[in-house]
């Protein structure tokens, strides 16, 4: 019998088999794929996967946006990061992560008057903040394309 989707028994699949199906779902649109470890198997639930992955974009992406969109406040920033793919940020995870960017440099606030209403505190990024965001733009150019490379790689 060959190995399938959910394994049932590991004793009936060789690991030549495993590793070659694993590949294929990886790259594949699937909702589950399994991680096979010495001696364990594991169900990884991808969507769950992808929004942990997502998740810790925030803080490098609240830099980007603090670039493009100079003195934006929290409100509109959880929309950019939203357009971005990002899913709806809850301010519960966003107002932090602003918090602790503020509290390493990263970026600056101010409070000002809001129009009819109460007043907001706007965002701009600091001179940290933007070698901060080029490092992470590097590094992120260098997954990219080691990802890339190994997506080719196991498709020949």
């Amino acid at each position: 019998m060959g190995c399938s989707a959910k394994l049932r028994s590991k004793s009936r699949c060789d690991s030549a088999t495993q590793a070659t199906k694993l590949r294929t779902q990886v790259f594949q649109r699937v909702t589950h794929y399994v991680v096979i470890l010495p001696m364990r198997e594991y169900s990884v639930d991808v969507e769950v996967a992808l929004r942990d992955w997502s998740r810790s974009l925030i803080r490098p992406l609240a830099l980007a946006v603090a670039k493009a969109s100079p003195g934006t406040h929290g409100y509109d920033l959880a929309g950019r990061l939203e357009e971005l793919g990002l899913g709806e940020v809850p301010s519960g995870t966003l107002y932090p992560i602003l918090r602790r960017l503020e509290d390493d440099g990263l970026l600056a606030s101010e409070w000002v008057p809001g129009s009819g209403g109460p007043g907001r505190k706007v965002y701009t990024i600091t001179r940290d903040g933007l070698v901060e965001l080029e490092r992470f733009r590097s590094a992120w150019e260098r997954l990219v394309s080691n990802v890339n490379s190994l997506g080719r790689r196991t498709r020949e």
